[in-house]
């Protein structure tokens, strides 16, 4: 029984890993659009805050606001978009 359970166990935790191991990495040299954003001051410049955005996650990318107050395109140093909502680190104007 005890083998049946560890089995069990193994087969559900292996499952449930797949779809993570398929999961493709950041992509280097990236562009991340975004409807909405902000900046935020940071001692090494600013972040970007994002909303209404497309999907993806890089480094070094370019992520393009159309409206609000970070309006424009901002060069990131690492960006993560993740539900419609973006963050981007280490930004500088592009």
């Amino acid at each position: 029984m005890r083998l049946t359970r560890r089995f069990a166990a193994t087969v559900t935790a292996a499952t449930l890993a797949a779809p993570l191991l398929s999961t493709p990495a950041a992509r280097a040299d990236g562009f991340i659009d975004c409807f909405m954003g902000d900046r935020v001051p940071t001692p090494e410049g600013y972040d970007i805050a994002g909303r209404s955005c497309d999907p993806g996650g890089a480094t070094n990318v370019v992520v393009r606001i159309r409206a609000g107050s970070a309006a424009g395109n901002h060069r990131c140093a690492w960006a993560d978009s993740l539900g419609g909502f973006v963050e981007g680190k280490y930004c500088r104007e592009e």
